[in-house]
């Protein structure tokens, strides 16, 4: 039986998760709720720099001398310890995540993937098992803490690095709205041109539809992160846009502001070259 298949609204690259992993999800008002009132104090990747310092700080209260060299990796000695991811919905509210190897690692992904996903819908970029490693592996003392005592220590984790109070509660109802469901943007319509390059984190694709001679959908998804609603928003930024270079680069100039609209993974103009590539 292939494992299951489960899509993070926070975006990021492919990575084992289940057993021998833990999910850290923290859940803020707006990104820079940790450190400052308004979103506008901080750009997407410094929140998540911000994010994650709680993550450190726990870690190294077990043992483990975690790095985050940015963008979605934890690393320790220079191997892949966490993934970690951001995504943003159109209200503010923020979703933090960290995939956690705990005593197990990211290095048996691409097996499980290729299970979980034999028709290769879901990019991938390959590394030798030796980058990845686990908490097990760093810390003897830390695999005595059963689930509840290590979340107890993340919570302390951002008491300490963010000077913010952390407290039991129970989980608001979830609300979705329509260009905000997870799978907006996410596989391409079976009618679809599509392209793919390596981005900053790993492969991203962008796939289009067209309607003789101008475009009437588009999306993007792969190793990225950007606000849940962008993939939707995308769509409609280009319908009714020539399928040439030169179109969608005069439909798309400055549309990633960095601030509300971004892609973490890939610039504006390759996203361009993406879309022309898939249209062609």
């Amino acid at each position: 039986m292939p494992p299951d298949r489960w899509r993070r609204r926070t975006g990021g690259r492919a990575v084992a998760s289940g057993s021998g992993f833990r999910l850290m999800t923290l859940a803020l008002p707006h990104r820079a709720a940790l450190v400052a009132s308004s979103v506008a104090d901080l750009r997407p990747e410094q929140a998540l720099n911000r994010c994650v310092r709680g993550l450190l700080t726990a870690l190294r209260r077990v043992g483990v001398d975690p790095i985050y060299p940015g963008l979605d990796a934890v690393t320790a000695g220079g191997r892949t310890l966490a993934a970690v991811s951001l995504a943003e919905s159109s209200d503010g509210v923020t979703l933090f995540q960290a995939v956690l190897a705990w005593s197990e690692s990211f290095a048996q992904t691409p097996a499980l993937l290729d299970r979980a996903d034999p028709e290769g819908l879901v990019p991938m970029a390959l590394a030798a098992a030796s980058s990845f490693t686990c908490v097990a592996a760093l810390s003897r003392g830390a695999l005595s803490l059963d689930l509840g005592s290590f979340a107890a220590r993340i919570g302390e984790g951002y008491r300490e690095s963010s000077h913010v109070d952390v407290v039991p509660c129970a989980p608001p109802p979830a609300t979705i709205t329509a260009d905000e469901a997870p799978a907006a943007g996410v596989e391409p319509p079976p009618d679809a041109g599509t392209a793919t390059r390596q981005g900053r984190i790993g492969p991203v694709t962008a796939w289009v539809r067209r309607d003789r001679d101008v475009l009437c959908d588009a999306g993007v998804f792969g190793d990225l992160m950007a606000p849940i609603s962008l993939p939707a928003e995308l769509g409609r930024r280009v319908a009714g846009v020539a399928p040439d270079r030169g179109s969608l680069r005069s439909a798309l100039t400055g549309w990633l502001d960095g601030r509300e609209r971004y892609l973490l993974g890939i610039t504006e103009a390759e996203l361009i070259d993406l879309l022309a590539e898939a249209a062609a």
